[in-house]
């Protein structure tokens, strides 16, 4: 019903109301003259005009209440008792047209605009529902983001920077609980063509992982790999299909070395504009890979591959400054920094230390004989084998200069030194060693020995000896004892 209805109705029902009253005033005053004397009827003719007007002023009151409370108030009441049931902060969608359009009520129009209001607010409240959420999402992005960035930028060592990356892709979690599982990171030397490093990460403690338990760290567990790069390049998918250029930025979701049934991805790692390695990431959630997700783990790996970088760079570099370039064991630098560290370590823990002085005997007759490049041969054929057959681990090699080696035993007194070292002589004493074109040498070594024990009692950190002065007074007597077997035969230990 419109508003010109409804203005109609209104003033027909003002016509029948004072249709009504003249009608009762009318009969009012026949009985009056009927009845009553002429002294009444006189004062009731005088007073008639304005006791109808009152009773018209009265009855019309009267019925313009019971008509508006018909038509307005009830379904006022009744519009605003719904309204009122409207929660602001989470509203519900409502249809109020229905009713008063059964009911032919005239507030459809009214009840039909605060449906389409309601209802608007409810469409935008959802809207900014939703861009809240996204602006949370994006806040909890960035904070992950910032907080990687400022702990990554406080470590010093790749193998910390490592830790600190794969907390930051644990700390990525998706709505519902689903995170990840296990992280496989890989780092290569592309230059040398080998592995700079390979660890699992993995946050499941119900897995069946042999872990030593120094590995342990909290509730990630952390083992150590060690894969060929060669036979990687050559298996790994994302490398053969994705990676071959330096544009680099794809993923795999079926390699070979998938770890889990739920979703797997790998990932580039670029180092220097170079891929460097892959980052294979296992959830348990089959759908935790999605396109937001991805794309931040995305953004984690671009944030830490300059940090690798140069902690890689800063560790090549301190490498290069330690070690000898031809055989790749520390050389004369380390040597005295170290050597020094293990005599205070010796003295702090009541412990035994010994050095070894060895040396290649005519060795400058291989050189004038089959040339420098075979003696050089020679020597990275030799220190190979005191590596990885004659020393134990805790034993550090180093090349002290020319054909000459300096050998830190640490926990091991004089005369097991001796034995070791008696051992070693034999070893090369026995052992032929192959060249190009059918050549075969032999070669024997001269050895002095030393021990942190035999030294005079005023040498000693206890009695404030100079760690400096110690090592070299070691030295010293290795050296003396070394030239003591050269110049009674050669092929000896002494000490």
């Amino acid at each position: 019903m419109n508003i010109k209805t409804l203005k109609f109705k209104i003033l027909s029902l003002f016509f029948v109301s004072y249709l009504i009253i003249f009608l009762i005033v009318l009969g009012f005053l026949i009985v009056r003259i009927k009845y009553f004397n002429f002294f009444y009827f006189s004062l009731l003719r005088y007073y008639a005009p304005l006791f109808t007007i009152l009773i018209f002023i009265v009855i019309s009151l009267f019925s313009v209440y019971i008509i508006l409370k018909r038509i307005f108030i009830y379904p006022l009441e009744d519009l605003l008792f719904n309204i009122k049931k409207i929660d602001v902060k989470n509203p519900n969608k409502i249809d109020l047209t229905e009713k008063y359009r059964k009911a032919g009520d005239e507030f459809y129009e009214f009840a039909q605009a605060i449906t389409v209001l309601n209802n608007t607010i409810i469409k935008k409240q959802e809207e900014n529902n939703l861009v809240i959420a996204h602006l949370e999402n994006s806040n909890k992005k960035l904070n992950l983001l910032n907080e990687l960035s400022y702990k990554l930028s406080m470590v010093f060592t790749l193998e910390y920077a490592i830790k600190t990356f794969a907390e930051g892709i644990y700390s990525i979690k998706k709505d519902g609980g689903g995170g990840v599982d296990s992280l496989h990171i890989n780092i290569f030397d592309t230059v040398n063509r080998k592995t700079v490093t390979s660890l699992i990460y993995s946050g499941n403690e119900n897995k069946a992982v042999e872990v030593p338990a120094s590995e342990k760290s909290g509730k990630i567990i952390v083992t150590t790999n060690n894969i060929d790069y060669e036979d990687y390049l050559s298996n790994c998918r994302l490398l053969i299909n994705d990676c071959k250029n330096k544009n680099c930025g794809g993923t795999v979701d079926n390699c070979e070395f998938r770890g889990t049934a739920g979703s797997y991805k790998c990932f580039c790692l670029k180092i220097s504009d170079e891929v460097a390695g892959t980052v294979s990431i296992d959830s348990e959630d089959k759908d935790f890979f999605t396109q937001e997700m991805t794309d931040l783990i995305k953004e984690i790996i671009n944030i830490a591959s300059p940090v690798f970088a140069k902690l890689i760079l800063i560790e090549t570099n301190k490498e290069l400054a330690i070690t000898d370039s031809l055989t790749g064991i520390y050389n004369r630098r380390f040597m005295y920094e170290f050597a020094k560290r293990e005599i205070v370590r010796a003295h702090r823990n009541s412990a035994d230390l010994s050095f070894a002085v060895l040396d290649i005997d005519k060795f400058k007759n291989i050189n004038d004989n089959y040339g420098h490049h075979t003696g050089d041969v020679m020597l990275t054929k030799f220190t190979s084998d005191l590596k990885n057959v004659l020393m134990r681990k805790q034993d550090i090699i180093t090349r002290y200069g020319g054909d000459e080696f300096v050998m830190i035993l640490p926990d091991t007194d004089k005369e097991n030194a001796f034995n070791l070292m008696e051992k070693l002589r034999i070893y090369i004493k026995n052992k032929i060693y192959n060249f190009e074109d059918n050549l075969n040498l032999n070669i024997t070594v001269s050895i002095g020995v030393s021990s942190l024990r035999s030294l005079p009692d005023g040498k000693s950190i206890k009695n404030n000896g100079d760690p400096d002065d110690i090592l070299n007074s070691l030295l010293k007597i290795a050296d003396d004892n070394l030239y003591r077997a050269k110049n009674t035969g050669r092929n000896k230990v002494e000490g």
